[in-house]
C-alpha cells in the first residue's frame, strides 16, 4: 500500500518515488488517504501493527497491517501523528527524541527525517 495526503503530492512523495524508480522499483501511483492511527492490534494471538487511513471521502475507515510506515508530511507534526506518538508513549520535545541508533523511547520504534 502506497498512500499520499489528499491534495498537490508532497516534495517527499516525488522524491521516494524518484529513488524507487532509480533502483529500478516499481511503485504503485499512491491512493489518496489520510493516516488516522497506527495501532498495534492482536491478529491469530500476535501483536501486529496496523495503519487506520480515511479514504477518498474522508469518512470511510480502512485498516491495513503495515511493516513500514514513511512519513511523507511537511516538517510540522500534525494533530494525528502527534496523537500517534504521544499514545504509545513515544517521547517528544518539538521533535520525536531519539538516540545515536535512531531508537525511540521505544527501543523497537524507530525515527528518522523531518520529525527526529
Amino acid at each position: 500500500l502506497f498512500f499520499a495526503p489528499h491534495g498537490p503530492v508532497p516534495p517527499l512523495v516525488q522524491v521516494l518515488t524518484q529513488c524507487a524508480a532509480d533502483m529500478s522499483i516499481e511503485l504503485l501511483q499512491p491512493e489518496h488517504m489520510t493516516l488516522r492511527s497506527v495501532k498495534l492490534l492482536e491478529d491469530s494471538g500476535t501483536m501486529k501493527p496496523t495503519a487506520s487511513l480515511l479514504g477518498d471521502d474522508l469518512v470511510q475507515r480502512k485498516d491495513f497491517p503495515v511493516d513500514l510506515v514513511v512519513g511523507c508530511q511537511l516538517p510540522q507534526v500534525s494533530q494525528v501523528v502527534f496523537l500517534c506518538l504521544n499514545n504509545n508513549s513515544i517521547v517528544f520535545d518539538g521533535r520525536v527524541v531519539v538516540d545515536g541508533a535512531f531508537r525511540t523511547s521505544d527501543p523497537q520504534i524507530y525515527a528518522a527525517g523531518t520529525v527526529a
